[in-house]
């Protein structure tokens, strides 16, 4: 694909706007339940990590004004965006209770992938 760009629109952010945001990102946050074990304590808790796609590619551009190209790539990645605290519960033997506390996520987003 060929894009003719000049100095205004020639910025990552009318990139990512125009062209990556065009396709559709399925980034969200997936539960799953997990066994936390400690020691002789345990518990059923359930936890979260983003999951899905992101656009992310890499385009040819024609700049008019020094009548040259050159190649711009985007890399996105599935990451958290907003997390909480929580603690869960574990049961002991002995009827003792231990406090785990954990990260919740609780939104994804398409972001820079890590080491870009």
């Amino acid at each position: 694909i060929f894009r003719t760009v000049n100095s205004e629109v020639c910025t990552p952010q009318f990139y990512i706007f125009n062209v990556l945001v065009l396709g559709k990102e399925s980034c969200k946050p997936k539960t799953s339940n997990k066994t936390i074990q400690i020691e002789d304590c345990s518990a059923v808790v359930t936890v979260t990590e983003c999951e899905g796609q992101c656009q992310s590619g890499s385009s040819f551009f024609l700049n008019i004004n020094s009548n040259s190209g050159s190649m711009m790539t985007i890399c996105k990645c599935c990451q958290p965006k907003t997390e909480e605290k929580r603690i869960a519960t574990l049961a002991c033997s002995g009827s003792n209770t231990r406090r785990f506390e954990y990260t919740y996520v609780t939104g994804c987003n398409c972001e820079d992938c890590p080491g870009k």
